[in-house]
């Protein structure tokens, strides 16, 4: 098992990454225990490091096999949440689709309407 610290999520806090000998590659939120990333690997993870590779001033994680498989993961980009605009534009499509609900039942109580009248 190998073992590294890497704020994965932008947050601001690290995640504890682990490396394992089946291959499993592990990053969980260190304050919950929660899985916030998953990689797999041919063979054993034998090193975990943290550098800037790309030397663009972003730290990453850098994960070795031990069959000399190498891979970096930059850190998640932070989405700006906008969740009141959203919101509001939910429930605006939200009010046309039940507007339309409406018409269509309205629609459809007339053709039955039709029809029972047809029928007599």
């Amino acid at each position: 098992v190998t073992v590294c610290a890497h704020d994965l999520d932008s947050d601001g806090v690290v995640e504890v990454v682990t490396g394992w000998k089946n291959g499993k590659l592990e990053g969980r939120h260190e304050r919950s225990g929660e899985s916030v990333f998953k990689d797999a690997f041919p063979s054993a993870v034998s090193s975990l490091s943290i550098a800037d590779y790309r030397m663009d001033g972003r730290k990453c994680l850098i994960a070795a096999s031990y069959e000399g498989l190498i891979r970096g993961y930059l850190p998640f980009e932070r989405v700006e949440d906008d969740s009141a605009e959203m919101d509001n534009q939910l429930q605006e499509a939200m009010r046309l689709w039940m507007q339309e609900k409406q018409n269509i039942e309205r629609e459809l109580k007339t053709y039955e309407e039709n029809l029972d009248k047809q029928k007599r």
